[in-house]
């Protein structure tokens, strides 16, 4: 099925969103790229961080604006910093490399505030004890400045299946990502044990 909607409906039982809001990709690098060629110039980015969302905005020709957080402020988001120019925010929560997980919803207000896209890489949200206060998922009906990411890739321990997805209510940066996307890049081994793997509790 080209447009994986047993896959979806599957997601979409495991989240809780709507189905035509979940972009499935081939793990969440997928959609990382595909989202670099989706949304508009000037990209921030949250450091230290993953390595492909710098490469993902540098191979589309995305302006970049580095944020660093700073160790000795504990790694902590200056929101003052923040509203600086820019068009997009890349977040990863809990960040990779330094593990520290953070509450963004004073985050998520200053951008949907200033109409700024606040893109939050929750591939490991599944590990946090707390996850419902930490997870902006429950947030995605309610405003279209979000993009979320999530793979199974680190929570159900399958890296090499290769099944991540992208999560928004923005629709036109669905339909950007849409008009980009190749045809079936998952595999039928990925589609078929979702029907499996998002059960388990």
């Amino acid at each position: 099925d080209i447009n994986y909607t047993n896959l979806r409906n599957n997601i979409s039982d495991y989240i809780k969103v709507d189905s035509e809001l979940i972009i499935p990709g081939n793990g969440a690098t997928e959609i990382i790229y595909l989202l670099m060629k989706s949304i508009k110039r000037r990209l921030a980015i949250l450091n230290p961080t993953f390595s492909e969302y710098g490469r993902g905005a540098k191979l589309n020709n995305l302006e970049i604006i580095d944020f660093h957080l700073k160790e000795e402020n504990n790694f902590s988001i200056d929101l003052d910093e923040i509203q600086k120019n820019m068009d997009s925010l890349f977040v990863c929560n809990p960040n990779n490399p330094n593990g520290k997980v953070k509450d963004l919803n004073e985050l998520l207000d200053l951008m949907i505030e200033n109409d700024k896209l606040l893109i939050v890489d929750e591939t490991f949200m599944e590990f946090v004890g707390e996850e419902e206060k930490y997870s902006l998922i429950n947030k995605i009906k309610q405003t279209p400045n979000l993009f979320i990411l999530k793979a199974v890739t680190k929570f159900f321990g399958m890296p090499g299946l290769r099944l991540g997805y992208g999560v928004t209510s923005n629709k036109q940066i669905i339909k950007n990502i849409y008009e980009y996307k190749e045809p079936w890049t998952i595999n039928s081994f990925a589609e078929n044990l979702s029907n499996y793997l998002f059960k388990d509790k």
